[in-house]
């Protein structure tokens, strides 16, 4: 008896951006969307799309599509998500941009277990729970459900000098 073999389709890969690698412009690059090419019919290269708030046609795609999966856990908040089409399939982490898988098959535990561990992440915290213990009750409410972004950190932190 000849074994069949398995045969297994493989994502594409996702190719990054040479400004990702850049730890400096790190802080800056948005989540994204990477959609094929309307011109071609293979997979290859990519087009990056900046991820719109607002569930958008992709280009190159009809208009009638299903809105985007809604990210109901807490990890999202401390995540910003990577769509192939409209498709979830990883997330980058905001506070070191690192980057993990995030399709429906893969679960949450390996991020969590990064939330857990991640140094500027716990920096960050313990440093908001200080100010909690520090500030009076009128800040203490305003620092209670904070979520952390880079863009309004930079923009404070220009302010401040």
């Amino acid at each position: 008896m000849a074994e069949k073999m398995l045969s297994v389709d493989r994502s594409p890969l996702v190719r990054r951006s040479p400004l990702v690698r850049n730890p400096q412009l790190r802080l800056v690059v948005p989540p994204v969307v990477i959609a094929h090419s309307p011109r071609s019919s293979k997979p290859y290269p990519p087009l990056l799309v900046e991820r719109s708030p607002s569930p958008s046609p992709l280009p190159g795609s009809s208009s009638v599509q299903s809105k985007l999966r809604r990210l109901k856990s807490e990890i999202w908040s401390d995540m910003d998500p990577i769509y192939h089409g409209r498709k979830l399939i990883q997330a980058r982490y905001k506070h070191c941009s690192e980057v993990f898988s995030a399709a429906r098959n893969s679960g949450n535990s390996h991020i969590r277990r990064h939330l857990r561990l991640c140094e500027p992440r716990l920096r960050v915290h313990n440093m908001v729970e200080r100010l909690q213990s520090s500030a009076f009750s009128t800040e203490a409410v305003a620092l209670a459900n904070w979520k952390f972004d880079h863009k309004i950190t930079r923009c404070e932190l220009v302010s401040a000098t």
